[in-house]
């Protein structure tokens, strides 16, 4: 009983609306009085679908069904959901190879099956709360449901590996648990009255992304050297700078490693200018280097602007996976 005041407490304090709708008022009352002239099911029929209804969309609430009913009814759709993300984790570790494959097969199909019987149970009701079938299965939570069990008949009308990607669909099973947990639907619900907010956070995140990302993508095209027929780096350094990089990987006495625009000499891997990624001018085509030039065209890592915002968002989130690293000291400041 004090929990449930602390969370009555904690919803009031932020705004929130009960954690699970209870039936549209215009549904209470025929819900109550068994007024079933409107609907096109028997009234046999629709003291079922009510039963269910309070058995599977308010185990919490004071229904027509026993409370012993309902909190077992919750506690094996919990338990099949844990089953199940306990099942897809565990058969991936190679410590449980010798596990048959029948009994990961069993799991999945059994909990495939409870799956499947709530979902259509729960569509099967979903009007005794004013709401269309469309509408209801649109709903985010409910897509989820939908989209959990896709990987099993997916693989089971289609027998083909290709689909098996689909696999990861299970984990859409997770938010299941969010029907029955009140922390998640608190959490929801304060993230849904922050959402002004972080649309703010978000924008100026981006903003910062944008500039950093462009201003270290340039700023490490400043550090890549410079090569021509007429200075003291000729085309021996630059053979000796493409080996450095190669050797290095991030950078050689020379500088950053660059990719470069060559003209009149030859590109590839297989040849002494690795680092020749793009062509100036016609193919290279003679066995002897004649005239050449090189133009640095960007940083070996930071290829692109896009590329450097994967740097910038790593960065300003603190992760810091350190697979993109500045080399130039400007960018580093």
């Amino acid at each position: 009983s004090d929990a449930k005041a602390r969370s009555s407490h904690a919803l009031a304090a932020s705004n929130c609306p009960p954690p699970r709708p209870v039936v549209a008022p215009h549904k209470v009352a025929l819900i109550g009085e068994e007024d079933f002239s409107k609907s096109c099911y028997s009234a046999q029929v629709n003291r079922i679908r009510v039963m269910v209804y309070w058995t599977i969309e308010e185990p919490d609430s004071a229904g027509r069904v026993s409370r012993p009913i309902r909190i077992s009814t919750m506690v094996v759709v919990l338990g099949t959901i844990v089953l199940s993300l306990l099942a897809m984790i565990l058969e991936t570790m190679p410590e449980l190879d010798d596990v048959p494959e029948s009994v990961w097969k069993t799991i999945e199909i059994g909990t495939s099956i409870v799956f499947t019987i709530e979902y259509i149970l729960r569509l099967w009701v979903c009007d005794m709360y004013g709401l269309s079938m469309i509408t209801w299965a649109l709903r985010g939570i409910n897509l989820c449901d939908l989209l959990s069990i896709v990987p099993f008949y997916s693989e089971l009308l289609v027998n083909n590996s290709n689909f098996r990607w689909l696999r990861v669909l299970r984990i859409m099973r997770l938010f299941k648990l969010s029907r029955y947990s009140q922390g998640v639907k608190i959490m929801t619900c304060a993230l849904s009255n922050s959402l002004s907010a972080l649309y703010i956070l978000f924008f100026l995140i981006a903003v910062g992304i944008i500039i950093f990302a462009s201003a270290v993508y340039f700023t490490e095209r400043l550090n890549c050297p410079n090569f021509s027929m007429d200075s003291d780096q000729g085309l021996d350094a630059f053979e000796r700078y493409n080996i450095g990089c190669e050797n290095l990987g991030s950078g050689s006495p020379f500088g950053s490693c660059c990719w470069y625009s060559c003209e009149g000499l030859p590109m590839g891997f297989d040849s002494n200018f690795s680092l020749c990624a793009y062509q100036d001018g016609p193919r290279f085509n003679a066995s002897s280097i004649g005239a050449w030039s090189v133009h640095s065209a960007h940083e070996v890592s930071f290829v692109s602007i896009p590329t450097s915002m994967w740097w910038a968002a790593v960065t300003m989130t603190t992760v810091g996976y350190g697979d993109l690293v500045p080399n130039f000291w400007v960018s580093k400041v």
